[in-house]
């Protein structure tokens, strides 16, 4: 259903408590005799008023991995070093953080540390040396754990892990998917940093999205500091922590994310958003509702579960509904072509991104090309500029030797901020 009309806006937006949830759709009807593809975005944020009034949520937990190997020495580890000091000055006292660093073993700095001795914690942390080897897989299975406990008591866990090299310990892919699906269950999100040209991007990026966190290919030392800054600032200005979003699907009612990773039980997706900032989560994607009687029908109910400034359990929620009919003109007049183009760029992206990944060059450029139209239709100048620059890097690269850790920066920016 993507025929172009006048712009029809369907959206709810729920201001009970502490959160805004915004739903828009691509059209507020469906067809009664056949099936109905509808597209939609889900934006979720703090409201502005409770974010200006509060200074942020405490009690988060901040954990900063730095690879420690011998070829991590000089300016690449003083730079991560200078970042992650940077970061637990400017990190709102009442949190927690951990410093762990890694080469053959895993090296604690700081473990779930209070901000009550920041000096200590410097120190620590400017005692970083590199030497050894890269063991990835034991240091996200032992931090995982470790953080374990207190992500089933409805702790909020944000992770950041920069690495520069390939894993000396474990290459299996699979079993990275593995500990990543188990910190994604315990809502622990894992925001990975690739730096320099020999590190896996394809093992740290799966990491990445299955636990919804982000990926980042750094070519400029100095992006380190803005990262690690970019998540302080969300954590200073949270206003729910724990989040879970669940979506209760009608029956028969098919289900899509292109951006984040949901847990399917039967008709019930769920989502671990873990802290709620300032700063909109998005969920793109789309729903295929089945033929049914005319009139109105409940697509599926959206429901966040969180915890407030004390700590209190909360709940909100809105639904997702629309009209059946047999009035074609309703329906392609109710068309909002905007909801279509920008969800239409993260479809071909993630398309683009999966064929890329294995290798098929031709189909991927197919994709790209589709996401670069898309693009263009929203008149999104930084969608544009990211797609057409993914474009660029396919057609101008030998089949087979294509810059996957290029395309993922890419790629994983466009899937979690729309840009």
């Amino acid at each position: 259903m993507e025929e172009s009309g006048k712009k029809y806006k369907y959206t709810l937006i729920n201001y009970i408590t502490m959160l805004d949830i915004k739903l828009e759709s691509s059209n507020d009807f469906s067809f009664a005799d056949s099936s109905t593809r509808l597209f939609f975005t889900i934006r979720i944020s703090g409201r502005k008023e409770n974010v200006h009034q509060q200074k942020g949520i405490t009690g988060n937990w901040l954990i900063i991995v730095i690879d420690q190997s011998s070829s991590m020495v000089g300016e690449k580890l003083e730079t991560a070093k200078q970042a992650a000091i940077s970061a637990i000055n400017e990190l709102n006292p009442g949190n927690y953080v951990s410093i762990y660093s890694f080469s053959d073993e895993v090296e604690v700095v700081a473990d779930h540390t209070s901000l009550n001795d920041v000096k200590r914690l410097e120190n620590g942390i400017r005692e970083i040396t590199a030497h050894g080897r890269t063991a990835l897989f034991k240091t996200m299975d032992f931090i995982i754990n470790k953080a374990r406990p207190y992500a089933e008591d409805a702790g909020s866990v944000t992770l950041i892990m920069l690495t520069d090299g390939q894993p000396t310990d474990v290459t299996d892919i699979h079993r990275y998917e593995s500990i990543a699906g188990m910190a994604a269950e315990y809502g622990i999100k894992i925001n990975s940093i690739g730096i320099g040209s020999d590190y896996n991007e394809e093992i740290i990026k799966k990491i990445s999205d299955i636990t919804n966190g982000e990926f980042y290919n750094i070519v400029d030392r100095s992006q380190i500091g803005t990262i690690f800054g970019s998540y302080v600032q969300q954590l200073n200005k949270t206003v729910a922590t724990s989040a879970v979003m669940s979506l209760n699907l009608r029956e028969g009612t098919d289900f899509k994310s292109y951006d984040q990773n949901f847990i399917q039980q039967g008709n019930q997706y769920l989502l671990n958003i873990g802290m709620i900032s300032d700063i909109p989560f998005l969920i793109t994607g789309q729903v295929v509702v089945p033929p049914g009687k005319e009139g109105i029908v409940n697509v599926m109910n959206i429901s966040i579960d969180y915890k407030d400034e004390n700590g209190s359990s909360k709940s909100e929620s809105i639904e997702f509904k629309i009209t059946r009919t047999n009035d074609s003109k309703k329906i392609f007049s109710g068309t909002r072509q905007d909801i279509i183009n920008a969800a239409r760029v993260k479809m071909n992206v993630e398309k683009f991104e999966y064929l890329t990944s294995v290798g098929d060059i031709t189909g991927a450029t197919k994709a790209i090309g589709e996401a670069r139209k898309a693009a263009e239709a929203t008149k999104n100048i930084k969608l544009i500029e990211s797609t057409r620059k993914l474009e660029n890097i396919v057609s101008s690269t030998p089949t087979g030797k294509v810059d996957k850790k290029q395309i993922y920066n890419e790629t994983s920016r466009i899937k979690k901020k729309g840009d």
